[in-house]
Order: structure tokens, then C-alpha cells, then sequence
């Protein structure tokens, strides 16, 4: 039987074979349309991004501009980089943007650039509140040589203000999705480690603005424990302790009390013996048999890690005194003349050297003066204490030139500071200043350096350190050399020494990667009998070197370990010298030692 044909209409044959053609063509268009839509929408991130990155270098010039004490010009630079974010964020309020963030994928995108830029601007207002506080018309922080408790109400203000801006900085990126895009998502990252230091940093002055202003109020007064070392005899941290002062900050004009040299703390336990208090495992596991942690005092910091100094600085002085400090600081003679140098100059009349030779001239002519150790350490502490003094009492100080002091005597580790309240110590840490050790993780290394000789040889050793690295496969193996030159004088002979002579010795303490394996541990070239002990659960490679007048001596460590990408992370740690030491790393030039020295270098381990 036949199907019944269906009836066509006229024409429709036509319109069926152009419905193809026709969808194509659309399908074309909106391809197009969309590619130029996604254009211009490139544009304007493109834009957001380059403004954005704009914004991130004002804000290090401002910075720095901050350090340099240049508020006038940080708070026009703060103001660029706000008005940078603003172009940045507008650029990601485009009807292009809002066209392309129709796709989820895209939005999410969007979404991570503007948290970014928020979280950024909320940054830069933080800032802008902390550096509206210096400009402001209010009284000084120090008149008279005490602290002014209105300006400290004023301060911690400032600082409410700028904890508030951060913590919006943390809750957007908090709530701000991940990027696929590198760039973005490096940026993200860097304003998450920014605001949570900015975080700390702000708690932590906010705890010790709270203490200072209970202090001068009426309170408990507020005690630092200052260890005035000399480098001249080097220690882990940078010299031997020759003589403390404790800084009191009440009602009463801020004054260095019980300023005098360490033999005045050396109480004893009912035995007789040389008192001592608690310290922790490893550091009494190096350095109990050299009495390390007993009111004997000059072998308190054989440890380099100054937060460990501290604390047990810090009870041998409550022990010995009755005076629980708050804040433990120590500052090489070095550090202590930049500091000084920021001394008014009609405060320094009367005074026969000048603060740069605080260090090394005065220091060779105070030995030569005073053969005898307490007495020559008891004219440091006077003439020392005698500028600070003067220093507090200065109706004016240049603010300015005082924190440019501050910073680069912590940058280059001739000061640090330690407190026991852990608000407070966040703060320390964040801004670099807490003397630490590195906590051992891949690429990091520390040499120190310790004086055993019992002499002051130090003032005239020269220091340099030479970094090999020769990554395989997913095997680094390194080397660190370490040269000392005793290019002690004639002269030096006369100074205070166990064994009056100009030839010295010297513990070379080489700390290591945690989980490295020490393959050797030479002299001069061949394998010495050396020893690898364990701190801060890292190993640490020592040697004991004699090095006669004129000569020089090369301690080489040579070490393994893993890698775990095609980036090996190099980060030494400098020892704050008498005379800077000098580093090369193979493959880079050489360079002064001062500051923590980065390195990157390729190897062929995949990621």
C-alpha cells in the first residue's frame, strides 16, 4: 500500500537549507562579538593590572621615604598609590567586564582582581593612618626626656584606626576566589603575607604603646635589659658582654639605671657556685660545659639565637637584681655610635672621639688606657652611658635621623630585640629586629664565629665566605668556606689577652639546612676532626682553628640534600662584625656581608 505523500509547500526546501547557513552565520557573529567584548575587556584589566602595579612601587617608595623620615613625601606617595588603585578598580567597572563576567568562569577571575585591588587600597589606608599620626599637630612622643601620655592616647588611636583598615584587607582576600592567572595569583599572595605582618606588627604596638601608657601614668615602670657587646671579642650574636644597663620608662624622665659590667651580677647559689637558671635543651647541650647559662655572663650568647639570649639574659638579671625586665635588647658598640651619631651635636661637646669610632679607636684606646678588664669595661659603661644619657635628656632629637639609625643597625644585625610578651615579639619579629636564627629550611645558612682565645683580636681579623653550589638532578650538593685572616698589629699584643700574644683561636660554626647530610668538614683543604652537633633542629658543622699573626685559615663544609623543584632558594644570614666580612655565592659577584644575602639558582629537578 502507498504511503500518502506529504504536501510541501512552495519554497520551504529553500528555507530549510539556509537555516544551517543562517545559525552559522549567528553562531560566527556572537563569536565575534564576544571575541571583541573579551578584547576589550582585556583592555580594561590589562589597565587595572598596570595601575595596580604602579600603586605596588609607590608604595615601596613610600616606604622607604618612611624609613629615610621623609613623612611629607611618603604621605604624597601614599596618596599616588590610592589614586593608582582607584584608576585600577575603575578599570574593573566597564560594561565590557560586566559583558564578560556573564560567564562564571571569567567572574571568578574578576572577582580575585578587585579583591586584590581592595584589599590593596585597605592597605594603603592602614598606612595612611599610621603616617597621619607623624604629620599630626599634637605633643611629641619624647619632651623633656619623658613620654608624653597624650600623644601615646593619640598613637594608639592611629593605631585602632590602621588595625581596622587591615583587618578588611584580610576578610577580602579571606573571601576572594583563586586565580588561574599566575600574575593574579601572586599578588593575592603577596597582599596576604602583607596583611597578616601588617596584622601582627599593628597588634604588637598597640600592646606596647597600652604598657608605656600604664607605665607613665602611674604603673609598674616599664624595664629593658640593654647587653652593650663588644665585638672586639666576638660572640654568636656579635660580641662579648662587657657591660649592661637597664632603661626605666615611668613618670620620671626616662634614665639608664644599674649601668655597670656583667662581673657585678655574678651571684652565687648557696654552694658558693656560680648561680644559674633554666634554658632550653639544645643550647645547654652546646653550651652548658662553657657555663653558658650562670651569672659567669660572658658566655651568655654563644648562641646565635638571640630570642634564647634573651631569656636567659633576662632571669640572670631578675636573679642577680630583682628586676624582671619586659624587653631584653642587645646592641654591639657598633650599633650603639650609628645610634649615638643621632645625638644633637651640642650634646656630644666634650666627648674626644666621634661616635663612628666608637667601635675601633676608642676601643683600642680604652684597652690601653685600662689594662685591667672590669676597669676598662666600667669607663665604657660611664662614657657610654653618658652619651645615652645625654641623649634622653636632649630637648630635641631629630626623629628623623634617629629612626634612619635604628633601622640599619637592625637591618645589619648590630641590634635586636626580644620581649616576653608574645604580642609584643610578633612585632619584633615582623619588622626583622628579634636577632633569630633561620629556622633551618632548604638554602639556608649561617656562619658564626666565636673568639676563644680570650683576646681582642677581632678588631683586626678580616672575614670572607665563598658559597659553591652544584645541583644534579634532584641532589644539591654545596660548600661553604669560611677564610679568617688574623692580620692582628704589633701593638696588638698589649691588648687584654689570656695569653698575650697576637696569635688567636677561633670556633667556626657552620648551620646548616634541617636534614642535610654534612659530608666533610676540612682545614685548609684537608679533613680535619671537626664536630656536628645539633640546634634549632639543624645540624650545625664546627671547627676549633689556631691562626698565628699574619696568617689565614679556611674552614670548608661541604653538605647534601634534596631538592624539590627547578629553584634552589640560597638565604645566608650575616654575623655582625667589627670589620664586615665579604660573600661570594658561584656564579654571582662578589659583595659587602651586611644584610641577609637571597640566591636563586636553576637546577635541573622538575617541579
Amino acid at each position: 500500500m502507498d504511503r500518502p505523500r506529504s504536501k510541501r509547500r512552495p519554497g520551504s526546501h529553500a528555507r530549510l537549507t539556509r537555516r544551517p547557513r543562517l545559525l552559522a552565520a549567528a553562531t560566527g557573529l556572537i563569536l565575534v562579538l564576544a571575541l571583541l567584548i573579551g578584547l576589550l575587556a582585556a583592555r580594561d584589566v590589562a589597565g587595572a593590572g598596570a595601575a595596580a602595579e604602579q600603586a605596588v612601587a609607590v608604595a615601596r617608595r613610600t616606604v622607604q621615604q618612611t624609613i629615610d623620615g621623609d613623612t611629607s613625601g611618603a604621605r604624597q606617595s601614599l596618596k599616588s598609590a590610592l589614586a593608582d588603585l582607584d584608576r585600577a578598580g575603575s578599570s574593573l567597572d566597564t560594561v565590557w567586564i560586566s559583558l564578560v563576567g556573564l560567564f562564571p568562569p571569567i567572574a571568578a577571575e574578576v572577582d580575585a582582581a578587585t579583591a586584590g585591588i581592595e584589599a590593596a587600597r585597605s592597605l594603603a589606608l592602614a598606612g595612611n593612618d599610621l603616617l597621619g599620626f607623624t604629620t599630626a599637630d599634637r605633643p611629641p612622643l619624647l619632651h623633656d626626656g619623658r613620654l608624653d601620655d597624650g600623644a601615646l592616647g593619640l598613637l594608639d588611636e592611629a593605631l585602632d584606626r590602621a588595625r581596622t583598615n587591615a583587618a578588611q584587607a584580610r576578610t577580602t582576600l579571606k573571601d576572594a576566589p583563586g586565580s588561574r592567572v599566575a600574575s593574579v595569583q601572586e599578588n593575592l599572595e603577596q597582599l596576604e603575607e602583607a596583611s597578616t605582618a601588617l596584622n601582627q606588627g599593628l597588634m604588637g604596638a598597640a600592646a606596647l604603646v597600652a604598657r608605656l601608657e600604664a607605665a607613665v601614668t602611674g604603673g609598674e615602670p616599664f624595664r629593658v635589659l640593654i647587653l652593650f657587646e663588644n665585638g672586639a671579642e666576638l660572640r654568636a650574636t656579635g660580641g662579648l658582654i662587657g657591660f649592661v644597663a637597664e632603661l626605666a620608662i615611668d613618670r620620671s624622665p626616662i634614665r639608664l639605671t644599674n649601668i655597670g659590667p656583667t662581673t657585678g651580677l655574678h651571684t652565687t647559689d648557696a654552694t658558693g657556685s656560680l648561680a644559674s637558671v633554666a634554658a632550653p635543651a639544645d643550647y645547654l647541650a652546646r653550651y652548658d660545659v662553657f657555663m653558658a647559662n650562670t651569672t659567669l655572663w660572658s658566655n651568655v650568647n654563644l648562641s646565635p639565637h638571640f630570642p634564647t639570649v634573651a631569656r636567659v639574659a633576662g632571669a640572670l638579671y631578675q636573679q642577680a637584681t630583682g628586676h624582671q625586665p619586659e624587653l631584653v635588647v642587645r646592641l654591639d658598640l657598633t650599633g650603639a655610635g650609628r645610634i649615638l651619631s643621632a645625638i644633637p651635636p651640642e650634646a656630644r661637646r666634650g666627648f674626644a672621639f666621634a661616635p663612628s669610632q666608637l667601635a675601633t679607636d676608642f676601643v683600642v684606646d680604652s684597652y690601653l688606657r685600662f689594662p685591667d678588664a672590669d676597669d676598662q669595661n666600667a669607663y665604657l659603661a660611664q662614657v657610654v652611658g653618658g652619651m645615652f644619657a645625654r641623649m634622653l635628656a636632649a630637648p630635641t632629637v631629630d626623629g628623623a635621623m634617629l629612626g634612619r639609625a635604628l633601622v640599619g643597625t637592625a637591618r645589619e644585625r648590630h641590634l635586636a630585640l626580644f620581649s616576653a610578651d608574645p604580642a609584643i615579639q610578633d612585632a619584633i619579629t615582623t619588622a626583622g629586629a628579634d636577632g633569630s636564627l633561620q629556622p633551618g629550611d632548604p638554602g639556608q645558612v649561617e656562619v658564626v664565629v666565636q673568639n676563644f682565645g680570650a683576646n681582642k683580636l677581632d678588631l683586626f681579623t678580616q672575614t670572607h665566605f665563598e658559597v659553591t653550589l652544584d645541583p644534579s638532578a634532584c641532589t644539591m650538593t654545596g660548600s661553604v668556606s669560611t677564610t679568617i685572616t688574623n692580620a692582628a698589629p704589633p701593638h696588638a699584643a698589649q691588648l687584654p689577652s689570656f695569653s698575650q700574644t697576637a696569635d688567636g683561636i677561633w670556633w667556626v660554626n657552620t648551620y646548616l639546612p634541617a636534614g642535610v647530610t654534612v659530608l666533610e668538614i676540612l682545614e685548609d683543604g684537608a679533613v680535619t676532626a671537626g664536630s656536628v652537633q645539633t640546634e634549632g633542629g639543624r645540624p650545625v658543622a664546627a671547627a676549633l682553628i689556631d691562626i698565628p699573626a699574619g696568617q689565614s685559615v679556611t674552614v670548608t663544609v661541604r653538605w647534601q640534600e634534596d631538592l624539590t623543584g627547578p629553584t634552589y632558594h640560597l638565604a645566608l644570614q650575616p654575623q655582625p662584625l667589627v670589620n664586615p666580612a665579604t660573600l661570594t655565592v658561584s656564579g654571582f659577584p662578589s659583595q659587602p656581608f651586611t644584610r641577609t644575602a637571597p640566591f636563586e639558582v636553576p637546577t635541573e629537578c622538575p617541579a
